[in-house]
């Protein structure tokens, strides 16, 4: 009885260890999709790359990050190349995008907006903040929001890709 009960515990310990390892171990993503980026309330669309490059870490205490870069062939965005490095917490399948840099030793962040994602990483919309040098001007307008979906070939595709990964809570609705 003592040899099968050193056994159990052993057995136990590795399929521990094992589902530990295929829970906690760092899940690596390397993307390019062909996307398109539109305005609610308006016509048309630009086509546009979505670059994913980076690793999800999921941790027992700090629960899932994102590490590594997210670059948008299409969308100006005014961070250097070499400082746009992510490690930011994500919820929910959504996390913020905002870069921390440094210009001539100053300290800067641009905020380009929400990327919400499903499950399985391989479909993305993003919610670009209106980063106008408007005074007062920190609210997104759901009747004009710039989004980007991907992968998506026209607005209707990318309208429909965005139906399906926001929540309702974000309160844009599509015409």
């Amino acid at each position: 009885m003592n040899s099968f009960l050193k056994y159990l515990i052993i057995a136990v310990v590795i399929l521990s260890v094992v589902t530990g390892i295929i829970i906690f171990y760092p899940k690596s993503i390397e993307l390019s999709l062909k996307g398109v980026m539109y305005r609610l309330g308006e016509d048309g669309f630009e086509p546009v790359t979505l670059n994913i490059k980076g690793r999800i870490i999921k941790s027992i205490t700090r629960g899932k990050k994102f590490t590594g870069t997210i670059d948008i062939e299409g969308l100006e965005i005014p961070v250097p190349k070499g400082q746009r490095y992510l490690e930011v917490p994500f919820a929910h399948s959504s996390l913020p995008i905002t870069y921390a840099y440094y210009i001539n030793n100053v300290a800067h962040n641009y905020t380009v907006g929400m990327l919400l994602t499903d499950k399985k990483w391989e479909r993305f919309t993003i919610l670009i903040e209106n980063n106008d040098n408007i005074p007062d001007n920190n609210t997104w307008m759901n009747e004009n929001r710039l989004i980007i979906s991907a992968p998506s070939n026209n607005r209707e595709e990318g309208m429909s890709l965005s139906k399906q990964l926001l929540p309702q809570e974000f309160g844009i609705y599509f015409e």
